[in-house]
């Protein structure tokens, strides 16, 4: 059966956190098809974010090609754009497709989605009918517990036949290369002198205000692990989160201000040299567990609780219970932040603290 596989068509769409949770399932599939190549079509909204797939997984020899989508052209421009995708991939001519479309796809959705696949002739697919729709809320009790997002789109392949790993148990590397240690390396050569102290990763921002734990107090938690463990903080996201970390680093009055200034695996690169990971649920934070550091992750409650847990194990997750969990809302004027903001400095310091203290870390201990 694997032998006749050739070409796997894989959709997802998102950003970068989005596309790294489907990074197991990669590996999955390269297991399951070893003559079969992987093309991705995502869609293209992403890239306006500055992170594209392929600053994700260019180098991972994952993908032999890419397809984009726009779904915010209109008129003609977007029948045109239709039409394109509908030529490129009937030409690749796949024999198979791979449907990681979010948890909670209505059954519209996905009708409308089997309709286009079958349209650009490809006839077997696998996670559109394997799909695992998330447990409605029971009344009077909060949210359930739920599978990561990672392993939910296992549960798709194994629900076809296929050999997966146990929960929460995959592989979810994106095949960091020498090369991009040596460039990384180059980088840090022409940098302020870190003293050879512990580096401590920081994702301070979000895409999403609801998702925001104030920078103050991460400038608390900070204060005090640079003081009792001499750590060296490295903040790391997005260009649109370099001047709140250069806000950061002037306040520490150390640390490095990555935020933008270098690409998606390079940052990769860096979070392998860092003891943990402190901040807000982010791509960073999953490219944090994609390299396998231990995540303190700061969570509001506007999701299920668990399906957007950092993949792997020795993480902490701080999340709130609160009535009006669920609300997949950007941003919260009601409530005002109430489910995120609950979260105390103690708290995070304390989780950061059991890391550093099983981990033996002294000031005079150096990773590199």
């Amino acid at each position: 059966m694997s032998e006749k596989v050739k070409k796997i068509l894989i959709f997802r769409i998102g950003s970068l956190g989005d596309m790294l949770i489907m990074v197991p399932s990669i590996w999955v599939l390269k297991e399951n098809f070893p003559y079969a190549t992987l093309f991705l079509l995502s869609n293209s909204e992403n890239q306006s974010k500055k992170v594209t797939a392929e600053q994700i997984f260019d180098h991972s020899d994952f993908f032999s090609g890419y397809f984009h989508y726009s779904s915010r052209i209109q008129g003609f421009k977007s029948f045109f754009n239709f039409l394109k995708i509908v030529f490129m991939i009937r030409k690749t001519k796949f024999d198979l497709l791979v449907y990681f479309a979010p948890s909670g796809r209505t059954g519209w959705q996905k009708k409308r989605d089997s309709i286009f696949f079958k349209l650009v002739g490809i006839k077997k697919t696998i996670g559109i009918k394997e799909d695992f729709p998330l447990p409605p809320r029971q009344p009077n009790s909060f949210l359930p517990l739920v599978e990561r997002e990672a392993d939910r789109f296992l549960l798709r392949l194994k629900a076809s036949g296929l050999k997966v790993p146990d929960i929460n148990c995959g592989n979810p590397s994106i095949n960091l290369t020498s090369e991009e240690e040596k460039s990384f390396q180059t980088i840090i050569s022409k940098l302020p002198n870190d003293f050879s102290r512990p580096w401590i990763a920081c994702g301070i921002a979000s895409n999403r205000s609801i998702s925001i734990w104030p920078l103050e107090r991460y400038q608390k938690v900070l204060t005090v692990l640079i003081e009792k463990y001499s750590i060296w903080p490295v903040i790391l996201g997005g260009v649109d989160d370099f001047d709140l970390g250069q806000d950061l680093i002037k306040r520490l009055n150390c640390g490095y201000n990555f935020a933008g200034k270098v690409s998606v695996r390079l940052s990769a690169i860096a979070l392998q040299r860092c003891w943990l990971y402190c901040g807000n649920d982010t791509g960073t934070m999953h490219l944090a567990a994609s390299v396998g550091i231990s995540c303190i992750a700061i969570f509001s409650s506007a999701q299920y609780p668990g399906l957007w847990y950092p993949y792997g194990q020795g993480h902490h997750i701080y999340r709130t219970p609160i009535e009006c969990e669920g609300c997949e809302l950007d941003d919260c004027i009601l409530k005002q932040k109430q489910c995120i903001l609950s979260i105390s400095v103690a708290e995070v310091l304390s989780g950061c603290e059991k890391i550093l203290n099983n981990l033996n870390i002294t000031s005079s201990i150096s990773k590199s």
